[in-house]
């Protein structure tokens, strides 16, 4: 992702997450941390590929990278603080879905149907679950067990699950 596309987010989802203001003028001063370190994980997701010179690094892994590098970045800010932890990952969490989300829009080669009703209510996750996921990358953040690989592949499940819960919804 660029850097223009990450202010973008940064500017248009993470800050309107955020509802307290200190919380927002601390995580704000973040950007070019955070920034800095996506660039890092996603050039991990690229080492790992096996045709690196052409490769694109799917929405998947794109959320993934955002994730860990926010959380990272937040977590030595926030270190003493788990409840401020817990509310970055919610927050980072809510930022990779809406990244899915945009890129499913954009799609072209996505089924009409299903880039509607993303682009009408998101992807819609059952509550319960969201808050377990989120409760599971936090701890397993705070053990220093975080995979971007792992969450890539998490990201993907939720899109697929949702996806076929659309289709036979309008089947």
């Amino acid at each position: 992702m660029k850097k223009e596309k990450f202010h973008e987010i940064w500017k248009g989802v993470v800050i309107p997450l955020i509802e307290d203001k200190d919380l927002i003028a601390k995580i704000d001063k973040l950007e070019e941390e955070v920034y800095a370190k996506y660039e890092e994980k996603n050039k991990y997701f690229h080492s790992i590929m096996i045709n690196k010179e052409d490769c694109k690094t799917d929405r998947h892994k794109i959320s993934a990278a955002f994730y860990v590098a926010f959380v990272d970045v937040t977590k030595n800010i926030f270190k003493e603080n788990d409840t401020l932890l817990l509310v970055t990952h919610e927050i980072a969490f809510n930022v990779a879905i809406s990244v899915i989300e945009s890129f499913i829009i954009a799609d072209e080669n996505t089924n009409e149907f299903i880039r509607k009703e993303i682009n009408k209510c998101g992807i819609d996750l059952d509550e319960e679950y969201k808050k377990y996921t989120i409760k599971e990358f936090f701890h397993a953040h705070k053990a220093n067990e975080l995979s971007p690989v792992l969450l890539a592949n998490i990201f993907y499940s939720i899109e697929n699950n949702f996806k076929k819960r659309l289709i036979v919804v309008c089947q």
